[in-house]
């Protein structure tokens, strides 16, 4: 659990499911995009808060969510509320290079396709994009979905369902994170000293 302070109280945060962490990201990118000149401005875009007012413990969801609740008279607080809700979630626990955990079979089976992470004090290996996944990312409103969904088809590391439900549960922004990390490895783009590379 996690606590935002208010000026009328403390405001109480579950962590995120997958689902509601995908939509989460998902509606807060397209409602920051920048917007052609033809467009609604990016501030009438859902940007989540039903997902972040779905995992609302206490106070009732109703003192919250009306213009005079706690979100209509300090709005500042619901980028507060998705900091902790990702935070709880997991968000801030970053995939590191592992390449120990490619077992032999693994490395036989994909050679330089597979790609060890150490997620905490987890080990996961998954396999490159093809190309076709690679062309299939249409960055649009569901950017984050498209990501997770690859995510969870390049893992090699946990075969059968059940290794994969336990891998994820409890872990919403795991899926993210492997699908953005492959396709930023996909992307084949080099970090160097002189100039960073592009982010997503």
């Amino acid at each position: 659990m996690a606590i935002v302070e208010s000026p009328e109280g403390p405001i109480v945060l579950r962590a995120p499911t997958e689902a509601e962490a995908i939509a989460i990201e998902d509606k807060l990118r397209e409602s920051k995009r920048k917007r052609g000149p033809d467009e609604q401005p990016g501030s009438l875009y859902d940007n989540g808060v039903q997902e972040v007012l779905a995992c609302v413990l206490s106070p009732a969801k109703e003192t919250l969510d009306t213009d005079d609740g706690l979100l209509g008279l300090y709005p500042g607080l619901f980028d507060r509320m998705v900091a902790e809700i990702r935070r709880e979630g997991g968000y801030h626990v970053s995939l590191t290079d592992c390449p120990e955990a490619i077992d032999v079979q693994t490395l036989a089976t994909f050679k330089r396709r597979a790609v060890g992470f150490a997620y905490g004090d987890l080990r996961i290996v998954v396999r490159r994009l093809s190309w076709p996944e690679f062309q299939s990312i249409e960055g649009g409103s569901n950017f984050w979905a498209e990501l997770a969904a690859l995510g969870r088809n390049c893992l090699v590391s946990h075969k059968t369902d059940e290794d994969k439900a336990a891998l994820f549960a409890g872990r919403p922004y795991l899926a993210m994170d492997l699908g953005l990390s492959m396709w930023k490895m996909a992307r084949g783009l080099v970090e160097t000293k002189a100039k960073k590379s592009e982010s997503a």
